[in-house]
């Protein structure tokens, strides 16, 4: 008797989720040969959850501009999917970090305007909660979304007690790039 195997669409979430727990062990390489090994995707199903997945991976092993490249077909598909918040925060997490403020703080907007109406909370609270913090109270200061919901993202993470003193009287802060220049 053949050993059963599961159909395709059930053995590439198993080896997406394999390689989240990976990610949530701290090891983002094995994250990535975990996706490169498994099952090929079916051009016609969904990529975001994987592509989301690569991207925290490659941005956790310090490549930003590899993480946003792989956002890049999310970014440009026409029809929403479940992971436009997430798509959005790390496309602004590897902006950020290729130091195209404009283009993450751009990021960070739609991410709020996408996660707003149904209060999709869970991104913001797992994704890079050493950078995240910043680049929200960036979008407050520059009122990027809604007041109540950002504040309450903000509250969430405990940001509002980490923020660090002002260093000038601009009505916009600098950006980290701003301030090392």
């Amino acid at each position: 008797m053949d050993e059963w195997q599961p159909p395709p669409f059930l053995a590439r979430w198993l080896t997406i989720t394999e390689a989240e727990v990976e990610l949530a062990a701290g090891d983002p390489a094995a994250a990535v040969v975990r996706l490169d090994s498994g099952p090929p995707l079916d051009p016609s199903s969904s990529q975001a959850p994987e592509r989301i997945c690569r991207s925290r991976a490659l941005l956790a092993l310090g490549d930003p501009e590899a993480a946003d490249e792989v956002l890049a077909v999310l970014r440009d598909e026409r029809r929403q999917h479940g992971s436009v918040v997430e798509m959005w925060l790390l496309t602004a997490l590897a902006a950020g970090r290729l130091r195209e403020d404009g283009r993450s703080t751009d990021a960070v907007r739609r991410a709020l305007q996408a996660a707003e109406p149904e209060g999709v909370r869970r991104p913001f609270v797992t994704l890079d909660q050493e950078r995240l913090p910043r680049l929200l109270l960036r979008a407050k200061e520059m009122q990027l979304g809604s007041g109540q919901f950002l504040d309450s993202v903000l509250e969430d993470l405990g940001a509002v007690a980490r923020r660090p003193p002002s260093t000038s009287s601009l009505p916009v802060p600098l950006t980290d790039r701003e301030l090392s220049v």
